[in-house]
């Protein structure tokens, strides 16, 4: 899923824990301090500390397939003077851009499967918080990613809010998730990188028109929702979205939402978020994930925001981030 904000403000170089106003920073966490060959700390991570509470667990941001750091620029901010604590986010596997470092281009995408997925947010966050519990609020893919992770490392992730993420897909969604793999075609037959976007910018309207509610898209209008598209051109790969949607849909075994439910710690507080004109995770589709995640779907772990679609954070920011921070308080 996908949905964007303003640009972020200047960036800054820096490492994990700087203070800068709370301005975004961009951290390059070194290939060498992990144990993946494909050096996936070159990807791009960002630390919003400002003083936060160091005594706090850190407030990891995990969002959905298509989207990068830059759509998340203002939440991203407000979650951290909202609650005064360290806020982390990265891009996950399949992500963003491949570091030129990476040869070939297959290399960087061959495993983004959800179990590795799983590792690998372990793999970056112990690298920025070794041993430290997290909360996690997870969009979309994210969630999912989210929900590997607590399923890898029990207990470890104190409190999950996931929002956009549903026990099973719906016919339509189904239909959906399938047209955006058709769009975007099977993996080239070589091993040069693709200069093409047609394909991801047809994948890019596709995502967007099935993933916000009517109003929004209205509102937003034709000018403004071409530059979404250009953003998810500029800041994401046909190659890495295609490894996505191959190898995280539409599997069986042990890592759907479902499946995954049954594996979480006791231990971890979990809340599940949805907008009400969701197409992707439909409300009862979300809400049987509350109710196999917690016994029952009661206001205190599951919540359906009005007026907006499967987007929900950037549809209804202020109250889904109101949402986070209280469940986090």
């Amino acid at each position: 899923a996908l949905s964007f904000a303003p640009s972020l403000p200047t960036q800054t170089k820096s490492t994990v824990g700087s203070v800068h106003h709370h301005l975004p920073l961009v951290v390059s966490l070194q290939a060498s301090s992990t144990s993946d060959p494909t050096g996936v700390r070159d990807r791009n991570i960002i630390a919003l500390d400002d003083d936060g509470d160091a005594s706090a667990p850190p407030l990891i941001v995990l969002g959905g397939m298509a989207q990068s750091i830059q759509s998340w620029s203002l939440q991203l901010s407000a979650l951290q003077r909202g609650s005064g604590r360290r806020v982390f986010m990265y891009e996950p596997l399949g992500q963003g851009k491949r570091p030129e470092t990476i040869t070939p281009p297959r290399k960087y995408f061959e495993d983004v499967s959800m179990e590795k997925q799983g590792k690998d947010f372990w793999d970056v966050v112990d690298a920025a918080f070794p041993d430290s519990e997290v909360d996690v609020a997870g969009f979309s893919f994210g969630g999912r990613i989210a929900m590997a992770a607590s399923v890898l490392q029990p207990g470890r992730i104190r409190g999950l809010h996931l929002t956009g993420v549903g026990a099973e897909r719906d016919a339509l969604a189904d239909v959906l998730v399938k047209s955006w793999r058709d769009v975007l075609g099977a993996w080239p037959d070589h091993s040069s990188w693709s200069q093409d976007t047609s394909r991801l910018r047809a994948f890019a309207w596709g995502v967007i028109l099935a993933t916000y509610s009517e109003q929004a898209l209205s509102s937003a209008g034709y000018d403004r929702l071409q530059t979404w598209v250009e953003i998810v051109c500029e800041n994401n790969t046909e190659e890495g979205l295609r490894a996505i949607l191959d190898q995280t849909h539409d599997v069986d075994g042990e890592w759907t939402p479902l499946t995954m439910a049954a594996r979480i710690s006791s231990k971890t507080r979990v809340k599940v978020v949805v907008g009400f004109d969701d197409k992707i995770s439909p409300p009862h589709q979300a809400e049987r994930l509350a109710v196999i995640l917690n016994g029952s779907a009661e206001s205190n772990n599951f919540k359906v925001l009005k007026n907006c679609g499967h987007a929900a954070p950037m549809e209804a920011a202020r109250a889904w981030r109101q949402d986070v921070l209280e469940f986090f308080a």
